[in-house]
């Protein structure tokens, strides 16, 4: 199972980067974001959660700056790179918990560009209401949940697994594709659930497409870090990668098995 995951992560990198890439131009064209600002106090908790972010930020970065960054973490090459990748990510609350309720304060806008995107690319109106946004806030609550625990659980194996092996230098990179992996679950779950899977049916249909769920969560990542304009950029360009990416590469039979799973 191992062995064919890794190979799909590899085929599926490059047409995931192209989607991400290409997501800005969808959402210009498209106008994705129409629809959103009338609910007021949905864009005031984006706000909020952009000034949070901005503040961490800059304090990590003056941080940095000034030197305060532990010397025993210093490393050459690679090792380098992702050592103080985990540093900034910690420091940034990224690595914990806390980037899930970022997740959350910001599904609101996820589900609606994920809809949005998807009434551009079959050219059919889907309507929604009230519910379906209270639903998808609900789901996003259980999926990070669920993803924070799995998170913090893989992440002490790791950390044991390769303590055992004198490999941990290793493990900053295993953790740093888990964590992509997670928060690209949490975009294409969007996808998953606008079909009526369930959150169980819905993280096959993820393993499945390893490589893009990295690739989207990696992106989501990034655009966390940037100060201001980045976590209202995130939601918009993942959502819309995860949505044009699936629909070009997952078929309706597919996603019909596996929603005869779920209510079975």
């Amino acid at each position: 199972m191992w062995s064919s995951a890794i190979v799909r992560f590899i085929e599926q990198l490059f047409p995931a980067l192209r989607h991400t890439t290409g997501a800005y131009g969808f959402i210009r064209q498209n106008r994705v974001w129409e629809g959103y600002m009338r609910h007021t106090w949905i864009s005031k908790i984006t706000v909020l959660v952009a000034v949070i972010l901005s503040f961490q930020f800059f304090r990590v970065m003056i941080n940095l700056l000034t030197g305060a960054y532990p010397k025993e973490e210093a490393g050459t090459g690679l090792m380098t790179f992702f050592t103080g990748f985990e540093h900034l990510s910690n420091r940034m609350l990224l690595s914990g918990g806390i980037k899930y309720i970022y997740l959350i304060l910001l599904e609101m806008m996820i589900f609606h560009v994920s809809v949005k995107t998807l009434e551009v690319l079959t050219g059919k109106e889907i309507p929604t209401t009230l519910n379906q946004f209270i639903d998808a806030q609900v789901r996003m609550i259980k999926v990070s949940i669920r993803n924070w625990i799995f998170e913090l659980l893989c992440t002490i194996l790791i950390a044991i697994a390769l303590g055992i092996l004198g490999l941990s230098s290793v493990k900053y990179i295993l953790i740093g594709l888990l964590q992509f992996y997670l928060l690209g679950f949490a975009f294409i779950d969007n996808y998953s659930e606008m079909f009526g899977l369930s959150i169980k049916m819905s993280s096959r249909l993820v393993f499945k497409h390893i490589g893009a769920a990295v690739v989207i969560g990696l992106t989501a990542y990034v655009l966390f870090m940037i100060p201001g304009v980045g976590p209202i950029l995130a939601p918009f360009i993942c959502a819309v990668a995860a949505t044009t990416y699936l629909y070009k590469n997952e078929t309706l039979e597919e996603f019909t098995v596996l929603h005869n799973e779920t209510i079975q």
